[in-house]
């Protein structure tokens, strides 16, 4: 049951992200009231990322559940998640946004190079996860 609902969450935040890019588009393009829809579509990009990064630690909470045993439901880990991440959410975006030309690499290579860039990225996100952790 909490593995559903972290799927659910991550399915809305994929569903609002892709509403918020082409709402973005169609707003900004077309000729009535395109500012205001413009400007509600920026407000649920930004509310978007800052809740996925939020709960950006929760698949690490997940697999170190031995040391949370005390957390039993999908709630708690996803608050323990936004405590650790919170007023380092800034850190984190950057922190993603270093693995671009990696992902340019990816993306030329028609998904060659996702097998050395994957284990990468996963092992980087493990030790952002384990400073995190520490703080």
């Amino acid at each position: 049951a909490d593995l559903r609902i972290l799927v659910v969450t991550f399915i809305y935040a994929v569903i609002v992200s892709c509403y918020a890019i082409f709402g973005a588009l169609s707003g900004l393009f077309s000729l009535g009231g395109g500012i205001f829809i413009w400007l509600l579509t920026i407000a649920f990009i930004a509310f978007t990322f800052v809740y996925a990064y939020g709960i950006f630690m929760v698949p690490y909470l997940l697999a170190d559940e031995e040391e949370y045993t005390k957390l039993k439901t999908s709630d708690e880990f996803i608050k323990l998640s936004v405590a650790m991440t919170d007023g380092h959410k800034f850190e984190i975006f950057v922190f993603q946004l270093s693995f671009i030309l990696w992902v340019i690499l990816v993306a030329l290579t028609l998904g060659l190079a996702t097998l050395y860039v994957e284990p990468y990225m996963c092992i980087a996100n493990a030790y952002l996860y384990k400073d995190l952790k520490i703080e």
